[in-house]
């Protein structure tokens, strides 16, 4: 049975590719598997080996706000990037730790600088040699002669203003490259693009279009869909990893602001592109975000100005005159809502897991 010292938050376990123990988060149980998770940066110090499965979720961007008009609504941030793999071995003898920067939620637009800020990156530094040093195939193959490096999922775009005579255009999402500055972006890294901020409306008028989802990046390119990528552990067990590239942004049309551009819908198991992105500004309930092993939902989206949102208070965003804006949960990675009327919801911060692969 697993020891787990509930004041050192220490995993200790006999799983799948043997006995490892984590240390340096907060560790919990799910599913009768073991998990510790990163809500802050700070460092994974491994002892022993074994395999984990692991996600890494960008910050959420921040809503867009308006100057209290009462026809006019800014569009909800969009969602961190997600990045995530599985039976991917940690070897103490090569590596025992791992530096971890967790991405803070953005501010939301106020009534003066009203477009909502992008969310920050989340990171792992030099995870691409937790048990080897050139055991990658990047284009997920079989050829494991590649060197890898750092992971890391890229903040969310913000939300658009929405205002009278107004109806800016959602932000991009963070490229997993170099326009955010929380990564390396180097030829060896791999990392998921974050969402892109819901448009701004001005009603009966105009709407703002969606951002663009950012990039993800492989071995120095970059891409626009869900790529799997290959490593061969030292034990000749394989590891997948996955990363999410952008989808492009919806035109500006009709009184609502544009849905924001989700990077990832579905779960570990089932991951989709959300296709068929209503344009009036609502969001479906069947696109809500990513369900990893843990069971949580991660990197909810932003809706266009004047959209609903199913259940604000999981952190998606929305943009509706409801009474003011809503703060995205920590921890998610969600876009925070737009405003009805004042500042704009704050984006959730990012967050790293690790879960111990059971024997």
């Amino acid at each position: 049975m697993p020891i787990r010292p509930a004041d050192h938050g220490v995993i200790s376990a006999s799983g799948a590719g043997g006995a490892v123990v984590l240390s340096g988060g907060t560790a919990f149980t799910y599913g009768g598997a073991d998990f510790m998770k990163f809500t802050a940066s700070g460092t994974l110090t491994v002892a022993g080996s074994g395999l984990v499965d692991y996600i890494v979720v960008g910050a959420g961007g921040g809503g867009g706000g308006n100057a209290n008009y009462s026809n006019g609504a800014g569009g909800g941030g969009g969602g961190g990037g997600v990045a995530w793999g599985v039976n991917y071995l940690l070897d103490s003898a090569v590596k025992s730790t791992f530096t971890i920067t967790i991405g803070a939620g953005a501010t939301g637009g106020s009534t003066s600088a009203a477009q909502g800020s992008n969310g920050g990156g989340s990171r792992i530094l030099d995870f691409g040699i937790a048990n080897d040093t050139s055991n990658f195939d990047w284009a997920g193959g079989t050829s494991y002669s590649s060197t890898a490096d750092d992971i890391y999922s890229g903040g969310g775009g913000g939300g658009g203003r929405g205002d009278w005579a107004v109806a800016n255009s959602g932000n991009t999402g963070n490229y997993a490259s170099a326009s955010d500055p929380s990564p390396g972006a180097g030829s060896d890294d791999w990392g998921s693009g974050g969402a892109g901020g819901g448009g701004g409306g001005w009603d009966g008028y105009a709407g703002g279009a969606s951002g663009y989802g950012g990039n993800s990046w492989i071995n120095g390119v970059n891409h626009e869909e869900i790529d799997t990528i290959t490593a061969e552990n030292s034990d000749s067990t394989i590891a997948t990893h996955k990363v999410v590239g952008r989808q492009g942004s919806l035109t500006v049309g009709g009184y609502a602001g544009q849905t924001g551009q989700l990077g990832l819908n579905g779960t570990a198991a089932s991951p989709t592109f959300p296709g068929g992105r209503a344009a009036g500004g609502d969001i479906s309930s069947s696109y809500r975000g990513f369900v990893w092993l843990d069971g949580v939902m991660y990197s909810s989206p932003g809706c266009g100005g004047r959209g609903n949102w199913q259940d604000s208070a999981d952190g998606g965003g929305r943009g509706d005159n409801q009474g003011g804006p809503l703060d995205a949960l920590d921890n998610q990675g969600g876009g925070g809502a737009g405003a009805g009327g004042g500042t704009g919801g704050t984006g959730g911060s990012g967050i790293v897991i690790f879960r111990i692969v059971p024997a």
